[in-house]
């Protein structure tokens, strides 16, 4: 590296197989130091001299899934139909070509690709709880008995949602007993909620204070989905206090987490008055919901898990049951005890596809399929519908 400020060119070959063809990755790892009002940057520049001799069926593009942190899968971010990718042939040949997830097949596609370009569409990948996935394209030219192999990393996070920025500033509450306030979470997709962590503002007189925490959907209004009995806890460390819910809660779009006050003194949730985003304390006025007047938000999280998954393990002998279990399409359905309204009704995919507010609402969904009904405390029954 020259001392002095004129750039010093280096040329590194790349002979490895894995970067002879359009679609390989090159990243660099810099490191800096900063000498007063100068700063010393060890690569300016990088450029690429292509090989135009194509010599083997390569990957041309392939769905940009790496380096990307995604909350859930799918999201509003990410593919929702099919995986296309395309490849470059030199000649006519037949290739293979396979994804696998974690090591495990997941699709294969066999194709008498013609010289130059053509496109491949492997299916949606389906959903995927939080967790680190590996996804391998391999390209095989039987002919030419080798394979070409790259590897993605996918991360979801889809455990933790959070607005703050960890700097707490206040506490918050109400004055007045029996009122909910919450904090509107954005759920791109159907999740299940498993936990809620808290981190009240450390006022000694309010430790062990009882609540409500509630879970609400904003747009049915100010009737929770969930509740259940607490205390104020505040962690030794300044941290956050998690409340495991007896039942996973599955919901999706605009979704409150929040609090029923036992009494005129202010609760205490912890308060971050630098957020200066999107509106998400929300108050209750009546029978409504409204904007809370104060700049900020709360340091309330959730922590979600797969909602397919949540609503297949909460099938069990609960008190309250669907007859027939297994009904025709449009079919009026029979209630055997008592569920806790409202009924949601989820299929298998985990969409939300009806509500059943009371016993004359409960029919069969109009499309074929297996649904789970779930009521108010989560407890669910699964419901076989055919044409």
């Amino acid at each position: 590296m020259s001392p002095d400020t004129a750039f010093t060119t280096v040329n590194l070959p790349l002979e490895d197989p894995a970067f002879q063809h359009p679609c390989f990755r090159l990243k660099w790892t810099t490191w800096g130091s900063t000498y007063g009002p100068y700063d010393n940057w060890l690569i300016a520049y990088t450029y690429v001299w292509a090989d135009t001799l194509l010599r083997r069926p390569v990957w041309q593009r392939l769905p940009r899934l790496y380096d990307q942190v995604y909350s859930t899968w799918p999201s509003r971010y990410t593919p929702q139909d099919s995986l296309t990718a395309t490849l470059l042939s030199p000649t006519p040949l037949l290739v293979q070509a396979r994804l696998e997830v974690n090591s495990a097949p997941y699709a294969t596609l066999a194709r008498l690709v013609s010289g130059g370009t053509d496109t491949l569409r492997f299916g949606p990948l389906p959903p995927l709880a939080a967790g680190t996935y590996t996804l391998t394209w391999s390209l095989t030219a039987p002919a030419q008995g080798d394979s070409l192999v790259l590897t993605d990393t996918l991360r979801i996070t889809a455990s933790t949602w959070g607005y703050d920025d960890g700097e707490m500033e206040a506490g918050y509450g109400l004055r007045e007993a029996d009122r909910a306030f919450c904090q509107v979470f954005s759920l791109d997709t159907p999740a299940a909620i498993t936990r809620v962590g808290v981190r009240f503002f450390p006022v000694p007189t309010q430790y062990g204070k009882p609540f409500q925490l509630g879970v609400w959907q904003l747009s049915e209004g100010t009737r929770p989905l969930y509740s259940q009995f607490a205390r104020v806890q505040v962690d030794s460390l300044g941290g956050f206090t998690w409340y495991a819910l007896d039942t996973p809660v599955v919901v999706s779009g605009e979704v409150g987490i929040g609090f029923i006050q036992a009494d005129g003194q202010p609760l205490g949730v912890g308060w971050d008055s630098g957020y200066e985003g999107t509106p998400r304390v929300y108050v209750q006025s009546g029978l409504e919901w409204v904007p809370s007047q104060l700049k900020g938000c709360l340091f309330v999280r959730l922590e979600t898990a797969s909602a397919v998954l949540s609503l297949n393990a909460a099938q069990a002998p609960f008190p309250w049951r669907l007859s027939p279990s297994a009904a025709q399409a449009g079919q009026l359905l029979h209630l055997q005890g008592q569920p806790h309204w409202p009924i949601q009704v989820w299929d298998v995919q985990g969409r939300q596809i009806g509500i059943w507010e009371q016993p004359e609402d409960c029919r069969a969904p109009v499309v074929a399929g297996v649904y789970v009904c779930q009521d108010r405390l989560g407890r669910t029954q699964r419901l076989l519908v055919f044409q």
